[in-house]
C-alpha cells in the first residue's frame, strides 16, 4: 500500500506496518544496537530505517500523518543521503559530501552503519572529517559484538 493513495478516512498505519519486511526490521535493530545509550538522541534514525525502503514523497506524507513534522526534514535528509557514500571516489567528493551533509552528517552515518552491518572506509575517512569518528567506532564495536554473540 502506498502512502500516495491513504486518504483521511483510511487506516494510515497500514501503510507504515507494510515497510515492516524483515529487512527492514533488521535494519532497525542494528540502530538500535549501534546507538546504545543515545536511544533519546537518535530515535529519528529507527523512523528513517523503518521508512527507507519509500520515496521521499511517501516519507514525507507518512511523517505528516504521523506528526512527526518536528523531525521530518532530519528523517527526510538520512533517507535522501543514505547511498550517495558509496558513491565517493576521491578526497574532494568525500570532503563535499562531508560538507553537504554537515548538519545531519552523525545520524546519516549511524544509519549507513546499521543498514550495511558495519562501516566501510569512505564512512570512517567523512566521520573523521565531520568529527564524529569517536561515535562511529562505538557504533561498530556495538554491531560487531552483538553479531559476535548471535554467531
Amino acid at each position: 500500500m502506498s502512502i500516495g493513495r491513504i486518504t483521511p478516512e483510511r487506516d494510515w498505519w497500514e501503510a507504515i506496518r507494510a515497510q515492516l519486511t524483515p529487512h527492514v526490521v533488521e535494519v532497525i535493530r542494528r540502530v538500535e544496537m549501534a546507538m546504545g545509550a543515545d536511544q533519546n538522541r537518535f530515535w529519528p534514525v529507527k523512523v528513517a530505517a523503518l521508512l527507507h525502503e519509500m520515496s521521499l514523497a511517501e516519507v514525507e506524507e507518512a511523517l505528516r500523518l504521523m506528526e512527526f513534522r518536528d523531525v521530518a526534514r532530519l528523517v527526510c535528509d538520512i533517507i535522501e543521503g543514505f547511498g550517495d557514500i558509496w558513491k565517493i571516489n576521491d578526497e574532494s567528493r568525500l570532503r563535499e559530501y562531508v560538507f553537504r551533509r554537515q548538519t545531519h552528517l552523525e545520524p546519516l552515518l549511524l544509519f549507513e552503519v546499521a543498514h550495511e552491518g558495519a562501516a566501510t572506509e569512505a564512512m570512517r575517512a567523512a566521520a573523521r572529517l565531520g568529527g564524529c569518528e569517536e561515535n562511529l567506532e562505538a557504533w561498530v564495536g556495538r554491531l560487531a559484538s552483538v553479531q559476535l554473540k548471535r554467531t
